[in-house]
């Protein structure tokens, strides 16, 4: 019983205990209403990052055989507050194949980028890349991560599109219901990312002919989902765009909707659907998808770096490849 009042009435007691104590000190009592709006405040603010030295440095850049090669290196500074970091200025980038000697990044001031111009290197399909960026003299652990870029694929369309009027969002739309099939696409190779879009057209009276003709403008085709394997696509927080696996679905058999951004009215034009598929490596595709996830999250104040993905060493970041393909259907 002496072991037992001590132990009461002591204030270690009060503070383990407090909440199954039949009475309680003032002092306990602020104590506890100070820990539930620490743990309230805590649940409203982005999760805060460990800081290391590995952490310090970003590197981005994905290859795609018609574009000009970019990469963006960052001194990252304070993760939660990217202002804090820094354009490296006076790194040493160099990309190159097992077979071929590297080819050096050049530094563009006015973008604040390096890149490698179009006309004096090309890039190669199925063809492993590795990417080093050395960040001063003498650095014996430059950045480095390798990829390959996938062959690129086309959508088969299993049937004709279908176009119907949809309520969305309390919105007049049009649904496009599209069955789809990648039939040649690899199980290695089965990342992609898929924006669809139309051209905006305006009513022409020509004498008292009716003809339509293309403003020039375009509108991105809103995703609309997909009922047999909700979880297998993802609509990009960044873009739009929809990122999927195909090795999660039919790659043979499989069903996409899209809805119109806007009503269209009977001065428009609807007959045709442009899209861009986009084979991607994997580093590409996860990075993407992470960084999508990471942004619907609103996790750690901001979009850079990545937390949950990286194929890149002494960094974060990623090497990653994108092969594009572009085509359009039209209703009956």
């Amino acid at each position: 019983m002496k072991n037992k009042n001590i132990v009461q009435s002591s204030p270690a007691f009060c503070k383990k205990n407090v909440i199954f104590a039949s009475s309680m000190s003032t002092r306990c009592k602020f104590a506890i209403f100070f820990m539930i709006i620490s743990m309230l405040w805590s649940c409203s603010e982005p999760l805060q990052l460990e800081y290391s030295k590995e952490q310090e440095w970003l590197l981005e850049c994905e290859l795609t055989p018609s574009k000009r090669i970019e990469a963006k290196l960052v001194s990252l500074g304070n993760f939660n507050n990217i202002e804090s970091g820094s354009i490296i200025e006076n790194a040493v980038i160099d990309l190159g194949t097992d077979t071929d000697l590297a080819f050096r990044f050049q530094y563009d001031a006015r973008n604040k980028i390096y890149f490698i111009p179009l006309e004096t290197y090309k890039i190669d399909p199925s063809i492993p890349y590795t990417i080093k960026a050395y960040r001063f003299n003498g650095d014996t652990a430059p950045l480095e991560a390798k990829t390959k870029i996938p062959v690129g694929q086309k959508l088969v369309f299993t049937s004709n599109p279908k176009l119907t009027d949809a309520i969305v969002n309390g919105t007049k739309r049009k649904t496009i219901q599209l069955n789809l099939s990648i039939p040649t696409a690899n199980k290695d190779q089965g990342f992609f990312r898929l924006l669809a879009y139309r051209k905006i057209f305006k009513k022409v009276d020509q004498g008292g002919e009716i003809t339509f003709e293309p403003t020039g403008e375009t509108e991105l085709l809103e995703f609309g989902g997909n009922d047999a394997e909700p979880l297998a696509f993802h609509q990009s927080a960044m873009d739009g765009a929809v990122l999927f696996d195909i090795n999660r679905v039919d790659k043979n058999n499989f069903e996409l909707r899209f809805n119109t951004a806007s009503s269209i009215s009977e001065d428009d034009h609807f007959e045709t659907i442009f899209y861009t598929l986009e084979a991607l490596a994997e580093s590409s595709y996860r990075y993407k998808l992470a960084k999508s996830k990471q942004i619907k999250a609103q996790l750690y104040g901001n979009s850079d770096p990545v937390i949950n993905y990286r194929n890149m060493t002494n960094g974060y970041g990623y090497l990653g490849a994108c092969n594009p393909v572009s085509d359009s259907i039209s209703f009956e």
